[in-house]
């Protein structure tokens, strides 16, 4: 009889196990370096970090184990601390007393030949957690041609994209304000956005501040970077591409020797999070001579032409443009 009992209990606790596993959501993201794009790797012996998340289960085990799947001949997996290599594609984490699975690890895997400009991926083949072995579909690729992200410090409304890149010397109390576009992702439903920001050479936190105006949500990593992300309820990009406008605060000068850059970005829509290529999401400081519309470094005949188009117009006009606003008085 106890004999009995013990079998179906432990049934019935690998039942209630495996509707757990059977309810797991399982993603991968890959976690660039310093400097580095999402989704991009280049040259031999370069170190990949792939991040497994999990949601949904909340089980105790004593075993895990993780079977990846990738081309051999192009990257190697290297087992984490604490874990055991039990094969090429294969990490397992062992615990004497049941501990709870993670929501979160991270895997290295180091390239084999130089993967510049080859597309490959990495996905999850299998992950077994004590007797129960989930299937999922989790992947992340790398080096696929990426949507371009595009900056714009040439503020218009309605948004426009003129890929302005340039803005004058900034000191302390000044602000930075530049609009971000994607048009890629033009007429696409999208759910969130996210972009990390880095001032080159030097620590972004000791010059720009992470109080932001509007609905992002921020938040300073431990390199000093600017993490900004905005949420909503599915809305269909416009046929601009633009995405949002970011106002920052400066809290130290910044000259023609800095650069702003955007070191990662990403869409998040119904079909999942597409990384976005941040090659050319760079702004520069320094010199603008008063009437330089297009920002060539000379005031001639293509500017008062510049200046005609909009002569006359108001804050609140289509057509508008602040950057022309040499006074400031909204006119």
């Amino acid at each position: 009889m106890i004999r009995k009992n013990y079998l179906l209990m432990f049934t019935l606790t690998l039942l209630v196990f495996a509707g757990q596993a059977s309810a797991q959501q399982l993603s991968l993201k890959h976690i660039p370096g310093d400097g580095r794009t999402e989704g991009v790797v280049l040259g031999q012996g370069t170190e990949i970090v792939v991040e497994v998340f999990q949601t949904g289960l909340t089980q105790s085990v004593n075993a895990i184990q993780i079977t990846f799947d990738f081309d051999l001949s192009l990257v190697t997996l290297a087992a984490p601390a604490g874990w055991l290599q039990t094969g090429a594609d294969t990490v397992t984490l062992l615990s004497v007393t049941a501990a709870p699975v993670p929501v979160s690890a991270r895997f290295s895997f180091m390239t084999n030949v130089d993967v510049t400009g080859r597309e490959f991926s990495i996905s999850l083949k299998s992950i077994t957690l004590d007797v129960v072995e989930i299937t999922p579909s989790a992947v992340v690729s790398f080096n696929s041609v990426l949507p371009p992200l595009h900056l714009d410090t040439e503020i218009e409304s309605p948004a426009q994209n003129n890929n302005a890149l340039t803005l004058p010397k900034k000191r302390l109390g000044d602000t930075i304000v530049f609009q971000l576009f994607v048009p890629d992702a033009a007429g696409q439903d999208i759910r969130a956005f996210e972009f990390e920001l880095a001032l080159q050479g030097k620590r972004l936190s000791n010059y720009i501040s992470s109080n932001v105006s509007g609905s992002w949500l921020t938040s300073v990593e431990s390199s000093g970077n600017l993490s900004l992300s905005l949420s909503s309820v599915p809305h269909s990009v416009p046929s601009s591409g633009y995405l949002g406008q970011v106002d920052l605060e400066v809290t130290g000068a910044l000259t023609e020797a800095d650069t702003l850059m955007v070191t990662r970005a990403s869409v998040a829509g119904a079909s999942g999070t597409q990384p976005l290529d941040v090659s050319s999401a760079e702004l520069s400081f320094g010199f603008l001579c008063p009437g330089d519309f297009d920002k060539n470094g000379m005031v001639n005949i293509p500017d008062f032409l510049l200046f005609v188009k909009v002569f006359g117009t108001s804050s609140g006009d289509a057509t508008f443009n602040a950057l022309m606003d040499m006074d400031g008085n909204g006119a």
